[in-house]
């Protein structure tokens, strides 16, 4: 003979039928469990994804901000060097024109060689700093050589240039040289 309790669901129906219930309910709860880890898992993929994303565009967009800056950063240098050909330009045609027997035509030569570097200077971006005299000294782009008394103009008020400065892609490339004025009160 068998006993009843070897075999549960031959014995009582009800009980065959209430185990079939807890074991689909808790097939039903590990699916369902499974299901949300799954979503879990799925959503921090998606969320990864889009970091992954994001990460490369800005990695995308630093690296052409940053080739840009290399190349304006090289401009730069460059225009910072050439500045000095410049000034070595201006000072000839200075001399030039202060000699007795200066040629006319060089001296139109050269202020036509000099137009045409300030013009193609001025395609790069580059413009000249030279303060008007009497106008308000500006450290952010002048460099004070020295201050001086003087009753012709306004204390703190450009008094001479000594010499121009540079800017290049709003940046002071070299600040313009200047003396400033200070009323004589003023030093008193």
């Amino acid at each position: 003979m068998t006993d009843p309790h070897d075999h549960p669901h031959t014995a009582d129906p009800e009980v065959g039928e209430k185990t079939k219930q807890e074991s689909s309910q808790l097939a039903a709860e590990i699916l369902q469990s499974t299901i949300d880890s799954l979503k879990e898992q799925l959503q921090q993929a998606s969320e990864s994804h889009l970091r992954s994303q994001a990460d490369w565009a800005n990695l995308v967009r630093r690296k052409e901000i940053e080739k840009d800056q290399a190349v304006k950063y090289a401009q730069f240098e460059f225009l910072k060097e050439f500045v000095f050909v410049l000034d070595s330009l201006e000072s000839g045609l200075f001399s030039v024109k202060q000699s007795a027997q200066a040629n006319p035509n060089l001296v139109e030569g050269l202020e036509m060689i000099q137009n045409q570097v300030l013009q193609l200077l001025e395609k790069l971006d580059l413009k000249v700093l030279n303060p008007e005299i009497g106008s308000l000294y500006d450290p952010s782009t002048s460099e004070a050589m020295s201050i001086q008394p003087s009753s012709e103009c306004p204390s703190n008020s450009v008094l001479m240039v000594v010499q121009r400065g540079y800017l290049a892609k709003e940046r002071v490339l070299r600040p313009a040289r200047v003396i400033v004025a200070k009323n004589e009160e003023a030093l008193s």
